[in-house]
């Protein structure tokens, strides 16, 4: 899971402090704990870093709202933060001590096009999410000349040419050409800091260069169970890349609930997208948080 600290993202999550609502907890709700806006995404996000299962919320969100609360702390506030955030370096290595800049107890992560906020102080525990949006380059083109408007005695008398539009970027033929160059296989392996399971992608690069980073869709199901227990797309950057000819194993983990371990499970994924050294991707038809903000403008070609 592509997950890192995003220090823009404090005034946004000021302002959810207000929806979740943390006050002591009442030994009695009759609210669900997992409110109907709650995606299995942030729901098993929370499991993993607090260590239990969610509880109903003192002010139970809106529809709408998606918060998940996880009770108040059993053991010293120093000591749960430290162990949570070890629990968040084993999905993000980079993820740092608790940034003074950021409101006390409170940690900012960014995922694929999702920022979570994790609570973690006295009066409760408590995970949120919000989605950010992200425009295509190709959504608005024209320059800062063409949109203004003449102006003063001395305008021309006639109307420039307006700007060129972009062309058209064919995604599918994009895709395909991907698919024939970057070869990819999904499997399950076992975590390495617990009984549950990472979702394993085996990426072989035939194109001319280097892969810095890729998106990829992945869904875990039960044999026999028609509703997978959970499915994402996570944006994956790799360190070190993966070298024109060479086959790198890239990994994330699969947030599964421990109801789902002892079942016969198995996954499957496909490679949507793929980003080069620049981390510009390829297809570029979702564009992804801190990454290249235009297409990379290598050819899509066998080495």
């Amino acid at each position: 899971l592509p997950i890192r600290r995003n220090p823009v993202a404090v005034p946004l999550a000021i302002a959810l402090l207000t929806v979740v609502a943390l006050v002591p907890y009442a030994a009695a709700q009759d609210a669900p704990a997992i409110p109907p806006a709650a995606e299995p995404e942030l729901v098993a996000l929370g499991a993993y870093v607090f260590e239990r299962d969610p509880v109903p919320c003192p002010e139970p969100p809106e529809a709408n709202e998606p918060v998940v609360c996880f009770g108040t702390p059993d053991a010293p506030l120093d000591e749960v933060r430290d162990a949570f955030g070890a629990r968040l370096q084993t999905l993000d290595p980079t993820w740092g001590p608790w940034s003074d800049g950021e409101p006390e107890g409170l940690a900012a992560l960014l995922t694929d096009q999702s920022i979570y906020f994790l609570w973690v102080i006295d009066e409760g525990m408590a995970i949120a999410t919000a989605v950010v949006e992200e425009a295509s380059p190709t959504d608005a083109t024209g320059d800062a000349a063409a949109t203004a408007g003449a102006s003063g005695a001395d305008a021309a008398p006639e109307a420039s040419a307006p700007p060129a539009e972009a062309p058209d970027r064919d995604v599918e033929a994009l895709r395909a050409c991907l698919h024939r160059h970057v070869h990819m296989e999904t499997r399950l392996v076992p975590e390495s800091y617990g009984d549950g399971y990472d979702v394993a992608f085996d990426v072989t690069n035939d194109l001319p260069w280097a892969l810095a980073g890729l998106r990829a869709a992945y869904e875990v199901q039960s044999t026999d169970r028609s509703v997978p227990w959970t499915d994402a797309n996570p944006s994956l950057s790799i360190a070190g890349g993966i070298e024109p000819g060479e086959t790198r194993t890239v990994t994330t983990s699969a947030f599964l609930p421990d109801a789902a371990l002892d079942d016969d499970l198995v996954v499957t994924g496909a490679l949507l997208d793929v980003a080069d050294p620049d981390l510009r991707l390829l297809v570029a038809d979702t564009m992804v948080a801190g990454w290249g903000e235009t297409p990379t403008e290598r050819p899509c070609e066998g080495r």
